[in-house]
């Protein structure tokens, strides 16, 4: 069995790995109970010390493109990967896109080197890095959705509130009298992120409904947060914040 491993038109072969007692596929994953798992090979063999130099220099050319890469949890692109190819027990592996999630382990073994290093599938990796990153962001409360001018606003947190509430204040007898109108302003504080595409159609609405003299029972926006660009399992979203004030008539 040999396992090959590739990286800008450098390929290394891994040879001898029927001389370990160990299977290389494995799974690596912070939440098994929900699946959070991606495929991986821990590879480890018996090389000529030259070989063995071999693929530290393609782990430092693939380290090397990678390091000045952005968070792939900001980005959601998987970067610079290696290729791997091979086939065993759990894997039939052809050109599948791997991070390094251990850089190469070498100790000496009579005149050979011993050499470990694990792959990790890139996709599934990633997949669960946004998965992760989105329940960090939530409260795992499903708050719906609010849409306007057609832009679809998923909620991260609950939006009705009341303002301008009257006031209680003690006259000089010590009694309570109410001050201020009795009535509630409803408000929506929105807090919640729009796809990429639907951006647009919230900022037309926006500028639509302040350049025109709302009426009783519309909704009028009264402030208003630049969005904020963050790229989710969905694409790339915006984050945004406004407060929505229901007119009084």
């Amino acid at each position: 069995m040999a396992i090959e491993i590739s990286y800008d038109g450098d390929t290394f072969t891994y040879p001898n790995l029927s001389l370990t007692a160990e299977l290389p596929f494995g799974f690596d994953g912070s939440d098994v109970r929900r699946g959070r798992t991606a495929e991986m090979l821990k590879v480890t063999g018996l090389l000529m010390r030259a070989d063995a130099e071999s693929l530290i220099d393609l782990y430092r050319a693939w380290r090397t493109d990678k390091l000045p890469e952005e968070d792939p949890e900001k980005t959601g692109q998987q970067g610079a990967v290696v290729l791997v190819s091979g086939e065993d027990v759990g894997f039939n592996w052809t050109n599948k896109p791997c991070w390094f999630s251990k850089a190469p382990d070498i100790a000496y073994a009579g005149i050979y080197a011993k050499v470990s290093v694990e792959l990790v599938d890139a996709a599934q990796a990633l997949e669960i890095m946004m998965e992760e990153k989105e329940d960090a962001e939530e409260d795992g409360i499903d708050h719906g959705t609010l849409t306007l001018n057609g832009a679809v606003i998923t909620l991260k947190t609950y939006p009705n509130t009341y303002t301008s509430l009257p006031q209680l204040e003690r006259n000089p007898a010590g009694a309570h009298v109410i001050s201020g109108a009795l009535t509630l302003v409803e408000v929506k504080e929105i807090d919640g992120w729009v796809s990429s595409t639907h951006l647009p159609l919230l900022t037309s609405w926006l500028n639509t409904t302040i350049g025109t003299t709302p009426v009783a029972n519309a909704w009028f926006p009264v402030s208003w947060t630049k969005p904020k660009a963050e790229v989710r399992k969905t694409g790339l979203t915006y984050d945004v914040q406004f407060q929505l004030i229901k007119i009084i008539g």
